[in-house]
């Protein structure tokens, strides 16, 4: 009598299905993480850049003597610091990876001026401008 031997090439259909299933499964969990720790570090580039906006506000006060009297927006902002020679580059905004702008709809910055104090709050907003990530100021 001959023996039946049978070979087995591939995998099943339900070994198959386990394993995409699993890889979904997995996939859903890391896209969120990965998504927020973007954004996190997209919020973290902000704050820096708004450090930098901030030394150029105190060298723009130190030669001028006052600090722009005007309310303003980063690409506003940007611009008066740019043509005093305080900012030689224009800051690029991380979320939109443009110039900033006052349409930025994440990462807006706002300058206030305040005439009584003769003091400044530059706020820096985070991803869809929600919340404030930080208010810097000469106070």
């Amino acid at each position: 009598m001959r023996s039946i031997k049978s070979v087995y090439l591939g995998f099943t259909l339900v070994e198959l299905l386990v394993v995409l299933s699993i890889i979904g499964l997995l996939g859903s969990i890391v896209v969120p993480s990965y998504s927020k720790i973007q954004t996190q570090s997209k919020e973290s580039a902000l704050v820096q850049l708004g450090t930098t906006l901030q030394v150029a506000l105190e060298s723009y006060a130190l030669r001028e003597g006052v600090y722009p009297t005007e309310s303003l927006f980063g690409s506003e902002l940007v611009d008066v610091l740019q043509s005093s020679g305080d900012l030689s580059q224009s800051p690029v905004n991380p979320f939109t990876s443009e110039p900033l702008s006052i349409t930025d709809t994440s990462g807006l910055m706002e300058y206030v001026f305040d005439s009584t104090e003769n003091g400044y709050e530059l706020s820096i907003y985070g991803f869809q401008n929600i919340s404030i990530l930080r208010v810097l100021s000469n106070n």
